[in-house]
């Protein structure tokens, strides 16, 4: 939902991997693993590598926006 927020739920805008990361203060392997995840689920997309954290940017795809508004609209947010 952090990715969602930073990316004015909009599908294929850039979002810094850093401040997603200092937002959900998570370590960068667990960042990295976390991500990793999210693009074998086809819910994130790499937009550029680099960084310490390897993804310096990520976007969601149509996929990974339509996630984020099925957990929010069952969190009743």
């Amino acid at each position: 939902m952090t990715a969602g927020r930073e990316s004015g739920f909009e599908a294929e805008k850039k979002i810094p991997v850093e401040a997603l990361a200092e937002t959900l203060k998570m370590d960068r392997v667990e960042i990295r693993n976390l991500f990793q995840y999210m693009i074998d689920l086809q819910f994130i997309k790499a937009e550029s590598i680099g960084g310490p954290s390897l993804y310096g940017h990520i976007s969601l795809t149509k996929k990974g926006l339509l996630k984020v508004k099925s957990l929010m609209n069952s969190s009743g947010k």
